[in-house]
Formats: structure tokens, sequence, C-alpha cells
């Protein structure tokens, strides 16, 4: 017999928040009409119905009890910004764990014009995902054991490189202002806009880890306009800057070879 999943679907993010229940059903309005439908052993389908003063708003959820048949898990992509229909993921899961998919969920927000993730993201212990911009966001993460961490995970990144310590500022993130990384994690190219300075690095270690170092030689250093290839085993360091314009000395000076953390 195969079992069920529920299947908390990670296209692009790990879960970021919650709203509290109570206080947004409080506010969508009287309560009209109630379904509870029992799944298996230790899961029910509940549907609520509620007036608002002008419309009907209907939500619907499983309580999911600990043990028996139905029990969650949590799928992503390989690559952060990887989008797909729920019925696509959720045939995959079914094909690679041999169960049977109950029902899914988006595991958090990401921006649809550049399907890049909103907030945080944690995978198999290191750092996917993180913009320093964030950090007032909650996070609600899981565990092996199947335990649960909720609250404001505190990072910091910084590159030092010739003397000199510099703080980036975003990690697959959409790049700004400041100095982004991008790893291998993110997509097929930085998807970067505008123009800026590109150095391509080659890591010691595979991922970001939550805590400790990495380091990094440098391959090749370029001024591109736009998006540029990010291969497989590579990482780009990426600042924007004005056309025509000088890189930063820092930058300037490191040349394939020169060893960065």
């Amino acid at each position: 017999m195969r079992r069920s999943c529920l299947v908390l679907s990670l296209c692009l993010a790990l879960v970021l928040c919650l709203l509290p229940a109570s206080p947004v059903r409080a506010a969508w309005g009287e309560p009209v009409d109630r379904v509870h439908a029992g799944l298996t052993d230790n899961a029910g389908l509940e549907v609520r119905t509620y007036w608002d003063g002008g419309d009907y708003l209907t939500e619907g959820y499983i309580e999911l009890s600990p043990g028996g048949a139905l029990r969650p898990v949590v799928y992503s992509h390989d690559r952060l910004c990887h989008t797909e229909a729920m019925e696509t993921d959720a045939a995959a899961v079914e094909q690679r764990m041999g169960v049977t998919v109950a029902a899914g969920l988006n595991g958090g927000f990401y921006t649809v014009a550049t399907e890049v993730p909103v907030g945080i993201v944690i995978r198999d212990n290191a750092l996917r995902s993180w913009a320093a911009a964030d950090a007032w966001m909650n996070t609600l993460g899981f565990l092996p054991d199947g335990t649960a961490r909720f609250g404001k995970p505190a990072f910091r990144l910084e590159l030092a490189a010739g003397g000199k310590t510099i703080n980036v500022e975003t990690l697959n993130q959409a790049r700004g202002t400041g100095l982004a990384l991008f790893t291998d994690d993110f997509d097929a190219k930085t998807r970067a806009a505008g123009y800026g300075w590109n150095l391509v690095c080659v890591p010691d270690r595979s991922g970001v880890p939550l805590s400790g170092t990495v380091n990094l030689t440098v391959e090749s250093l370029s001024a591109d306009k736009g998006r540029v290839d990010l291969p497989a085993g590579r990482w780009i360091l990426s600042l924007a800057g004005e056309e025509d314009g000088e890189a930063p000395a820092w930058l300037a000076a490191l040349g394939a070879g020169s060893g960065l953390t």
C-alpha cells in the first residue's frame, strides 16, 4: 500500500511565515457554512465559508495530527528560480517517493516577474538564498527529526579580498547597489539587470555554510550588461556600476588565481 503525503511544495523558497489562523478568519466576516471530511486516520479536510457584508469568502485547509497514513513532506527543485504547476510537482513527488499526493501548497513567496524567492532559504544545512534587507522577516524551518523552528535568523556575509572586508548584501537574490553573490543554486544565469562587474570564482565547498568560511579562487573578471552565465560549480560575485566607469580598486586588483574568503 502506498502512503499518502501532504506536499509543502517549494517551487522557489522555504516556508517564510504563516499568518495566525484565528485573526484572519475573524477578519473575513460572519461564518455561514462549515464542511468537514475525513481523509485518513490522522487528517481531515475543513472548508468554511464567511460573509463579509458584500461577498462570500471560502477557505479550505487540512488538519493534520502526527502519525498515521498522511504525513507532510518538503519538496524543492535543485535551482531556486524554478516554477512548475502543482500537478507537475505532485507527479514528481509521487514518482520519486512512491507515495500518493493528497494536497499541496506553496511553501513561500517569490517575485512573479523574476521568479526570485522572497526572504531566506535554508536547505540541507546550507544557506541558499538571503538578503540583508529581509532581516525583519520571520522564518519557519523544519529539522530532520520533524520538529520546527520559528523566528528571525541573523546572518552576516562578508568577503575578505585584498586586505579589505566588504559586506555581501544579497545571496541568490536580485542584485541591488551592493555586492551580490550568486551560486549555482540560483539559475543558469545571474538575472542581474543593468551594467556591472562579474567575478567568476571556484568555491572549495558546495553551498554557503550556516556558520564558517568558504575559500574562493578567482577564475575571471568581466564587465557585462545584463545577465551572465552561471556554470555548475562556479559562483559569481557581482557588483553594479556605471557603464564605462572604473571598478573599485579592490575588485580591479583581482586576477585569475587570486584567493578570496
